[in-house]
């Protein structure tokens, strides 16, 4: 009988080999390895973090914040353009495309395209406000009878139950905690 660690190492053998080999060398496409990282040291920020700061006054990151804004806005309308022009061009159904694995000029942009949108849910890792949108988007991709890469399945639905924990937590913690030390 396999282990859970041996089913996990199939598992990741699986991805690698299954993998989309023209993004290979691209930041964290190529293993699932780094992104588990990165989600499992926000995980570990979130819960230490407000023990950390607790007795230490707010810091004024409202300059940040604000470039920070324009950065992910600007990124996202040239993250759109680029899914709308490519899509266009290739003359992709909106419905159920099937993917481009070949090396065109059209589906290497659609691919770099995804990967920007893969890299700024990295970068915003911690917006809620995502959560409804894609919810609503990806759900129909996710169980729609469509050649969608079931890595990709793997990785959106990961990403949703993720963002359900995370969103149900923020909750939790910012209404209903809140409220019973308020009576």
């Amino acid at each position: 009988m396999e282990s859970a660690w041996q089913r996990m190492e199939s598992m990741h053998r699986w991805i690698l080999e299954n993998g989309d080999k023209r993004t290979d060398p691209w930041l964290l496409v190529y293993s699932p390895v780094p992104v588990i990282c990165i989600f499992l040291c926000y995980l570990v920020i979130i819960w230490i973090g407000p023990k950390l700061m607790k007795n230490k006054e707010p810091v004024d990151l409202k300059a940040v914040l604000i470039v920070y804004n324009f950065a992910m806005v600007g990124l996202s309308i040239y993250m759109f353009h680029e899914f709308m022009v490519t899509s266009w061009l290739a003359n992709y159904s909106y419905l159920c495309q099937p993917v481009d694995y070949s090396r065109s000029p059209l589906g290497m942009r659609m691919a770099s395209v995804c990967w920007w949108f893969f890299f700024s849910k990295v970068i915003e890792l911690s917006d809620t406000v995502q959560f409804v949108l894609l919810t609503i988007h990806t759900g129909y991709n996710l169980f729609a009878e469509c050649d969608f890469p079931d890595s990709m399945n793997m990785v959106v639905f990961a990403y949703l139950v993720s963002l359900i924990i995370l969103f149900s937590n923020f909750y939790y913690q910012s209404y209903v905690t809140r409220k019973s030390k308020k009576s």
